[in-house]
This record gives structure tokens, C-alpha cells and sequence, in this order.
């Protein structure tokens, strides 16, 4: 029954998969300056000639003030402190022009396109960011869905339904044309769960924990008389509804003692208790793991472009829960290693391959949760055995410490191949406008708790779709992009929320 423990940690791939990325956007600013132009002293007037006749004029040597102007220096009027601020704004207004257009012709020169020429844009998974160039990203994705695909890859409804919003904000930065620097900081804006108790009781899962339930309740129904063997009490317990005449007791895996009344029909008390085990509630929000990480590009050409990456995913998330849904964060501390490559198979046809492995280099700690009260951690001794007890008891705890370490044997892997088109390829209109199309791959290792395995490795493919608007393509242009997509799943393994995700993505760029 040590299954039970971990029936709906499944849904804690929602939080943690992310989304291993490649997005991008941005604007840019510099400087530039203008001068006010004084008003000119006007050139002394030519000498004309003079009537002889007339009386000659004595032209003084110096200057003396006209009537009633002040000798004083006159103060600026306010029409010439409002000029001041129009030049002002002006002088802005041109820098923001410049600096815009500095960072367009950097990021379009780094996606080998000539800035005067290009037609159109598209970004690829390999490209790093221009030397300088900073990139700002915002990512918001919503994962929904009920339905589940069980050990033998069989997809259907087993009463899981989860909704789990996720906003993640990454600060992208160009050390050279070959080299960018990353920080991504994900964070859980909701995780919410909710099971259906009817769908739940026909998955397979539920059948394996009643079939726990049993096997800790059948051998002390033999020794009290109740039935004769193992067949004659599971035949009574599922096809005559029977009961235990007064309220009994047993030893439940986490070692707390649980009490079936007597009078209640055995199959609904197990049917309360594993229902009640997996009883979600609201979960956790707030910080997830961050993950700092490096792109160095390795091969560039007109047609071909190789990077790998490295990086480190930190556990700053709240791990420690023993629900997934009530935790922001994995507990693990990973390496990843990333490849990426793109092919310009036509000038506005791209495809890319891009994966990312996780090694984890340090183990998570989590605390075990009650069996009769999932919402409350254990206190019980799960070394506890129901015979050793007075009266004696049937059952045993599973001997899994309240507080163990969690570790993985093999690495994560995840990753895409993805096929792009540059629609400004058909009219010069759609020149802002990019399609993409998916096809992702993931494998989730085994999880153990204190060497034990408790938890099957996850295996999914799925594929995505999107649609990107870049403001490169615009004229004049902006630095700036959005994309959304949609991913759908196509097969899988012990994964227990098999939802659609949609994807937003907003890019700035910004120029030093």
C-alpha cells in the first residue's frame, strides 16, 4: 500500500515541467544630441552715399541705451524656457528612434538577415543574442485537462482534473555574438486539483490500493472465523457486501491505526479510505525553481547553426510537501545540458532540434503525509506492527521514514523538433507573421524515497502548434514579439494529468 503515499505525485510534473526554453523579445534605447541655435548678430549695414548738402551726423563711439531700456541683463521670458522643453522632448523622441534601430539591425544581423533587405523574420532554437543585446521575456502557461494515461499507455478519464497556471520571467543578455547568459524565475500563480471519487474507484490505480486494503484485511477476518480462506472473504467482501459485525481496527502503512466501523460494508470503508487519501485541496503558489544557464554558439552559417548550453536548476521552490499539488518546486538541485540546431532548409522554412538532459547532483527532502488525514503530516511510527501491539492488530506500517530523501537514478530528458514557416514568404503584408509546429518528447525517471522505488518513470510525446508576431517585421520596426501555442498529448506512461497547455510569450530586446 506504500503506492498510496504517491498515487497523485504525478501532478507535480504540471509544475515542475517546464518548459525547457528558447522564447525571446525586446526593445531598445540610446542616446544622441541635438543643439539650440543662438540668433545670429546681424552684419553691420553697407555705407550709402550721403547728400553733400545734408549736415553731417557724428556717429558716437559708444553705444547708449534707447529710452527706457534697462542696462541690466533681461531674464529668459517663458516662451523661451517652453521652446527649451519642446527641444527637449525632440531630442528624446530622436534618441528613442536611434537606439530602436540599433537594436532591430543587431538582432536582424544576428538572424543573418541584412536590415535594409529583410522581408521577413524568424527566430531559431540555436541563435544567441547579439553582443550587448538584452532580452526580457514574460511566459504565461496554463495546463487543463482530466484525462490520464496508466502503465500500459492506455489514455483515459480517471476522475483527475487539474487546472495549474504558471508565469515564468526570464532575463536573457549577449556577452559576445556567440555567448548569452540566462535567468529564469518560474513561479505557481494557482495549482488547483479536484477528483472525482466515482471515476477515480475504476482506474487502476485504485484497484492496485484496494487490493492493498485487502491483503491487510482478509487475514484478520480468517482469524476472528469470519471466512475460510482468502477467496471466501475477497468473494464476500466485493459480491456480498459485507460487513465486520463491530468496529475493528488495523495497522495502516503509515503505522496510524485506522478503524472500520462495524455495520459499514468493508468495500466502502476501503473506498473512503484510499478516496480520502488522495483528497486534493488548493494548492501551493509562489516561487518555483530558478534556473540559471548559459548558450555558447558553436558552428554559424548562412543555412546551419549549432549551440550547447549548461546551466543549473535550483531547488528555491517549496518542495518539502508531500502532495505535488502542494508544492512549488521539485526539492532536487539539477545540471542540464542543452543542444540545439538549426537547418534553413529554404529561406523562409526552418527546422530545429532542440534537447535538454537534467542530471541530478543533489537529492530532495520531503516529510510523509497521514493516510487518515492527508491534509496533516504523519506523526505515527511507520515501523509500527499491528502484532506487537494489545490486542494484536492486523497489518504493518511500510517502514518509509516520515521524513526521507527522494532521489532519481537516471536523468531527465526532454525536447522538440520544430518546423517554422516565415509567412511573409506569400505576401508582404504578413511579414510580422511566423507558424510553428511541434513534436516534444519527455521522459520523467523513477523516483525513489529512501532507496525504495515509489513512484514509475513518466514517458509522453505530444505536439504544439503556434503562431509568433515579431515587430522586426514591421516598418518602421520594434523589438518586440509575441507567440502563443497550444500542446496537445499523443502517447504516454503512468501520467496521471494529461492536459492541454497554452502557452503565451512575450519578448522585448534591449540594446546597451
Amino acid at each position: 500500500m506504500k503506492s498510496m503515499v504517491a498515487s497523485h505525485r504525478g501532478t507535480a510534473r504540471l509544475t515542475s515541467k517546464l518548459l525547457v526554453l528558447g522564447l525571446c523579445l525586446g526593445f531598445h534605447t540610446s542616446q544622441a544630441r541635438a543643439q539650440d541655435e543662438g540668433n545670429p548678430t546681424p552684419a553691420p549695414a553697407e555705407p550709402t552715399e550721403t547728400d553733400p548738402a545734408a549736415p553731417s551726423v557724428e556717429t558716437p563711439t559708444d553705444a547708449t541705451p534707447a529710452e527706457g531700456t534697462s542696462t541690466e541683463e533681461k531674464k529668459p521670458e517663458e516662451g523661451d524656457l517652453g521652446e527649451k522643453i519642446k527641444d527637449k522632448v525632440k531630442e528624446l523622441k530622436k534618441n528613442r528612434v536611434k537606439n530602436r534601430k540599433e537594436t532591430t539591425d543587431a538582432v536582424l544581423k544576428r538572424r543573418d538577415k541584412d536590415p535594409e533587405t529583410a522581408k521577413y523574420v524568424m527566430l531559431g532554437e540555436a541563435q544567441t543574442l547579439p553582443e550587448k543585446v538584452a532580452r526580457f521575456r514574460y511566459v504565461h502557461k496554463i495546463v487543463d485537462g482530466s484525462e490520464s494515461f496508466d502503465n500500459d499507455g492506455t489514455k483515459k478519464d480517471m476522475g483527475i482534473d487539474a487546472l495549474v497556471k504558471i508565469n515564468a520571467y526570464v532575463l536573457e543578455y549577449g556577452f559576445s555574438d556567440k555567448l548569452s547568459f540566462q535567468v529564469l524565475v518560474p513561479t505557481i500563480a494557482s495549482a488547483d486539483v479536484t477528483i472525482n471519487a466515482e471515476k477515480f474507484s475504476k482506474s487502476k490505480i485504485y484497484a492496485k490500493e484496494y487490493q492493498e486494503v485487502l491483503d491487510k484485511v482478509v487475514p484478520f477476518l480468517i482469524s476472528q472465523g469470519q471466512c475460510t480462506s482468502a477467496e471466501d472473504c475477497t468473494n464476500k467482501i466485493n459480491n456480498e457486501a459485507y460487513a465486520i459485525p463491530t468496529d475493528s481496527s488495523l495497522v495502516l502503512p503509515t503505522g496510524e491505526i485506522y478503524t472500520v466501523q462495524g455495520g459499514v460494508p468493508v468495500e466502502r470503508a476501503a473506498y473512503s479510505l484510499i478516496t480520502n487519501a488522495v483528497k486534493p485541496k488548493k494548492g501551493k503558489t509562489g516561487l518555483s525553481d530558478i534556473m540559471v544557464a548559459a548558450l555558447y554558439n558553436v558552428y554559424n552559417s548562412k543555412s546551419q547553426m549549432f549551440s550547447v548550453g549548461g546551466g543549473f536548476r535550483l531547488p528555491t521552490g517549496d518542495g518539502d510537501d508531500e502532495k505535488s499539488y502542494n508544492r512549488t518546486g521539485s526539492g532536487f538541485t539539477t545540471f542540464g545540458l542543452s543542444l540545439r540546431y538549426d537547418y534553413r532548409i529554404a529561406d523562409p522554412l526552418m527546422l530545429s532540434f532542440s534537447n535538454q538532459t537534467e542530471i541530478h547532483v543533489k537529492n530532495a527532502n520531503r516529510k510523509r503525509h497521514s493516510l487518515v488525514d492527508p491534509d496533516n503530516l504523519n506523526e505515527a511510527d511507520p515501523n509500527t506492527k499491528g502484532a506487537d501491539l494489545s490486542p494484536a492488530l492486523p497489518g504493518e506500517g511500510d517502514g518509509v521514514s516520515n521524513d526521507f530523501e527522494v532521489s532519481r537514478k537516471v536523468p531527465l530528458n526532454t525536447g522538440s523538433l520544430r518546423l517554422a514557416y516565415a509567412l511573409g514568404d506569400l505576401h508582404p503584408m504578413l511579414s510580422t507573421l511566423s507558424v510553428f509546429s511541434f513534436y516534444n518528447w519527455l521522459s520523467d525517471p523513477e523516483t525513489f524515497y529512501d532507496k525504495e522505488s515509489q513512484q514509475n518513470g513518466v514517458l509522453s510525446t505530444s505536439y504544439s502548434y503556434a503562431i509568433s508576431f515579431d515587430g522586426l517585421g514591421m516598418n518602421p520596426r520594434i523589438p518586440v514579439s509575441l507567440s502563443a501555442s497550444q500542446e496537445r498529448y499523443l502517447t504516454g506512461t503512468n501520467v496521471l494529468a494529461a492536459g492541454v497547455s497554452t502557452t503565451l510569450n512575450l519578448m522585448l530586446y534591449y540594446k546597451f
